[in-house]
């Protein structure tokens, strides 16, 4: 009779952790593809869902949402997030960048993530606002590659021998430079941050981001950076 209980007690600590989990966003059921990425970045605060239970996988990821979480991932401290406010405040002033959104903005901007230029480009070409409604209304996959290149501090790599897009052909180059987005892709593609075959054997270069696919963007992200932090500390 002892073993049958303890038996019991053993099966319910081990699927009460994954029952727990598996509700956590309505949505999002244990057989979903991303789900280990999703429910591991809501953990740790960087990447959350909605105030209805929900994290609308499907659902793509705006430019002023990108970089909320750039700064969540940073996890900057007060002075820094002061710091960038007195140099680019006035950016955020300028193009009325909505109150949630502004310390994310400023911070990538003085952490050279984002440059002004972009900015500008976001706000011309329709990107920079909190309301999106069609594609056209959010960053696209190439740009999101040039601004987690920039946050991981990789090196660009003008070696491509590991991208197998067959669209690689349409792959731009970066608004603020003359460098490709490829140069940014190769490293990131090294580190397992992208994948180096794409969807399909495609990259999509213009297309944008969903957030089931920006959960593994950042859940990736966060294990380069904590494996770097490890290797600094030896």
């Amino acid at each position: 009779m002892k073993r049958v209980l303890i038996f019991g007690l053993v099966f319910c600590i081990l699927f009460l952790p994954i029952v727990t989990m598996a509700a956590s966003f309505s949505d999002v059921d244990y057989y979903h593809w991303a789900y280990d990425n999703i429910e591991k970045t809501s953990d740790v605060g960087v990447f959350g869902g909605y105030e209805d239970g929900t994290f609308q996988p499907e659902k793509y990821v705006s430019f002023l949402e990108i970089f909320s979480i750039i700064q969540r991932m940073s996890n900057p401290s007060s002075e820094d997030l002061q710091r960038a406010n007195s140099l680019y405040g006035d950016v955020s002033n300028q193009y009325n960048i909505s109150q949630w959104a502004r310390s994310g903005i400023e911070y990538s901007l003085y952490k050279n993530i984002l440059y002004e230029s972009e900015i500008k480009a976001a706000s011309e070409s329709g990107i920079l606002t909190d309301v999106p409604v069609g594609d056209s209304d959010f960053p696209s996959r190439e740009q999101i590659a040039v601004f987690f290149g920039r946050f991981l501090e990789v090196a660009p790599d003008f070696d491509h021998s590991g991208l197998e897009y067959d669209d690689i052909d349409t792959i731009g180059n970066a608004i603020a430079n003359d460098l490709s987005v490829s140069d940014y892709l190769s490293p990131l593609v090294d580190l397992g941050i992208f994948e180096g075959q794409g969807s399909e054997g495609l990259f999509e270069p213009t297309r944008p981001f969903r957030r089931a696919e920006m959960a593994k963007i950042v859940d990736s992200s966060l294990e380069y950076l904590s494996e770097n932090d490890e290797e600094n500390l030896e």
